[in-house]
């Protein structure tokens, strides 16, 4: 319910704090455990204001370190998710990618994020496709407007394409 809009509203709670800037009530409640939803969208409103992210209403609202400090949580979340995205290929979960990507249907990883390889990790998510010669999983992907550099190199300077020959997966290094 906490990331429930009311019926009648345009704002959710996270919204509300957003607007007025209140940085100590937003970590008291994150502290006790309340999960906001960083990713939810106002409501259009009716002064024709288009839906925004809690960061967008702090900004417009002059509360630029409320803005910041939501921008840094939305960037670990981001990082996290990275992370379990490259396992998750690493073991060729390809459904548990397409849910890491896409949460909920809705896009969940930059592509910046999806294009770089995490710390302690040799490879990122395109180079682990194309070790598996994951072919369905990569065309399922960019179908859904993923934009994979084919230029990124692993930890090793190999690119996904070196990558795919190496393992004999001819049809994934000529994509």
């Amino acid at each position: 319910l906490v990331n429930a809009i009311p019926a009648g509203r345009s704002y959710a709670i996270l919204h509300q704090l957003a607007w007025h800037g209140a940085e100590e009530p937003y970590k008291a409640l994150a502290a006790r455990g309340v999960a906001f939803d960083l990713s939810k969208k106002t409501l259009p409103s009716n002064s024709g204001k288009p839906p925004r992210t809690a960061q967008e209403v702090a900004r417009g609202n002059d509360h630029p370190e409320f803005a910041a400090m939501l921008d840094e949580e939305v960037a670990a979340a981001g990082a996290g998710r990275l992370r379990q995205a490259v396992a998750a290929a690493k073991e060729g979960d390809w459904g548990s990618l397409q849910d890491l990507v896409f949460p909920g249907g809705e896009r969940g990883l930059s592509d910046d994020l999806i294009n770089t390889i995490p710390e302690g990790s040799t490879y990122g998510i395109l180079h682990q496709m194309a070790y598996w010669g994951a072919q369905d999983a990569y065309t399922a992907l960019t179908a859904r407007g993923v934009a994979f550099n084919l230029s990124v190199v692993t930890r090793n300077a190999k690119t996904a394409q070196d990558v795919a020959r190496k393992q004999g997966h001819r049809e994934f290094a000529a994509a």
